[in-house]
């Protein structure tokens, strides 16, 4: 089963903490904004940020809009880097890699998909919805940031 939890504004790392907590066997690891929770020393839970509870099994997205700017149109097929994710010893996880569907938005009454080899033309709207599968049996102490991607548009 895969979770992702959004808390939204109102709910601070301190309100988290007190209810992870309060769960047997837990204990906090961690520093300040980004304390994690252990049970025998596997990651139970960590706050990325105060409206972001990651927990192991978490499917993490990120959705992001983009113009194109090319002369003209041409066809095109879009893909994403993989952000790079590190253990706690600082070495790469290569299992954690992202997958990416993309829209054109241009006319939100005629929102449509984008398919490899696609033509895509000067000043279109495209969003892209980048996922990150986080498996239940990757390393712990992962260190990654979704907002470290590239988009690239290769000519076909």
């Amino acid at each position: 089963m895969t979770t992702h939890i959004s808390y939204g504004s109102q709910v601070k790392p301190e309100t988290v903490a007190s209810f992870v907590e309060s769960l047997p066997q837990v204990k906090r690891k961690g520093r300040g904004e980004h304390p994690a929770w252990y049970v025998h020393d596997r990651l139970v839970a960590r706050l990325i940020d105060p409206t972001t509870l990651l927990v192991p099994g978490d499917l993490l997205q990120r959705v992001c809009t983009f113009e194109v700017d090319v002369a003209g149109a041409v066809n095109a097929k879009l893909s994403v880097s993989a952000p790079t994710v590190l253990d706690g010893l600082g070495n790469v996880v290569t299992s954690v890699t992202p997958t990416a569907t993309f829209k054109d938005v241009s006319d939100p009454a005629n929102v449509v998909p984008v398919s490899s080899g696609d033509t895509l033309t000067d000043g279109e709207s495209i969003e892209a919805t980048i996922t990150v599968n986080v498996p239940s049996n990757a390393p712990q102490d992962l260190t990654g940031h979704l907002n470290d991607i590239t988009v690239t548009a290769t000519q076909s």
